[in-house]
């Protein structure tokens, strides 16, 4: 692959979704880089649909249930891919079309 993501924390606190090339060249936040590691592992499907209660610490389906509150969280996309985004005011800062689930993010 050309680039591969990693869920970010910047050197401020917050958290982005970190591109780094196949050269190992980071794409935007290159001198802002705290620390950095893979998104969590994915649920099944099943379990997603099948959830009936929120997870406080765990993945979540959405539109099913919503962020109890305002800050950055790991997403799965339509499609497989992982990425973070922002819940503000009720929607989400980025994909907000193809989000099916949120977990929070734990430091």
């Amino acid at each position: 692959r050309e680039c591969d993501y990693w869920l970010v924390k910047l050197k401020n606190g917050s958290y982005r979704t970190g591109k780094i090339t196949k050269d190992k060249y980071w794409v935007r936040f290159e001198n802002q880089i705290a620390a950095y590691r893979e998104f969590s592992p994915r649920p099944a499907e099943a379990v997603l649909e099948n959830q009936t209660e929120l997870d406080p610490g765990g993945w979540n389906a959405y539109p099913k249930f919503k962020p109890d509150s305002e800050e950055v969280y790991e997403v799965m996309l339509k499609g497989g891919l992982q990425r973070s985004a922002g819940w503000k005011k009720g929607n989400w800062t980025f994909y907000s079309e193809e989000i099916t689930a949120f977990k929070k993010i734990k430091d």
